[in-house]
């Protein structure tokens, strides 16, 4: 029980951390994370923390693409499965936008149609 709620309060910090004004000022590496799941989005965070990348996490897609339209980040790591929009759903918008970033897809459930797609 002490692990699962000091994870549960790490996940509460996600976004309470969230410092947009850096994005325009660091020299790091910037990476969106887009997953509805705030454990896998922690995990991620604090990897690519170590690795010295600038992190901003998000559980929405639609929050998503609009700070894709309004911030320029390196990098887009986005789950497949999501309720408001699966990830294919916003790589084909990453795509039709002309948005400038290296897109990512991550899912438990992969299958040989899902990487098909993505592709």
């Amino acid at each position: 029980m002490e692990a699962s709620r000091v994870i549960d309060e790490e996940t509460s910090k996600l976004n309470e951390e969230r410092d947009l004004s850096k994005l325009s000022e660091t020299e790091q590496l910037k990476v969106l994370v887009v997953d509805d799941d705030p454990q896998t989005l922690l995990l991620l965070k604090k990897y690519l923390n170590l690795k010295n990348y600038y992190v901003i996490t998000e559980t929405s897609p639609i929050s998503a693409t609009m700070l894709l339209s309004e911030f320029k980040f390196d990098f887009l790591i986005s789950d497949i499965n999501m309720p408001e929009m699966n990830g294919l759903e916003l790589l084909l918008l990453v795509k039709e936008s002309a948005i400038d970033t290296k897109v990512i897809v991550i899912t438990a459930q992969g299958s040989d149609k899902i990487e098909e797609e993505a592709i």
